[in-house]
């Protein structure tokens, strides 16, 4: 017995491309928001591997010690810039997948 089900009508084409690159912009803005304490221990741990002798013990005590002497602000040094440059190539970037996704489908 073969059971047929409709397939929701998934119309892509109808798509506004504004509100896919806002989309695309707010989401990738969040998630970097999230994400960039991590992104600030990587570095420091990278900058840190080159000394002969080592400030940090690994990525817990680099995170302390940032909260120490920096306080939380210091797990979020630099998100000013990075936040538009994240936003606009992320608008941009979703804008022209929406608007030309229907030819590649």
């Amino acid at each position: 017995m073969k059971i047929e089900r409709e397939m929701p009508n998934n119309n892509i084409t109808k798509q506004n491309p504004f509100l896919g690159a806002v989309a695309g912009s707010v989401g990738a803005v969040f998630a970097l928001s999230l994400t960039f304490p991590l992104k600030v221990i990587k570095q420091r741990l990278q900058a840190d591997s080159g000394n002969p002798v080592s400030v940090y013990d690994g990525p817990i005590h680099c995170a302390r010690l940032t909260v120490k002497k920096e306080g939380l602000r210091g797990l979020f040094t630099g998100i000013t810039l990075a936040l538009p440059n994240t936003a606009v190539w992320n608008f941009v970037f979703y804008f022209f997948f929406t608007l030309l996704r229907p030819i590649w489908e």
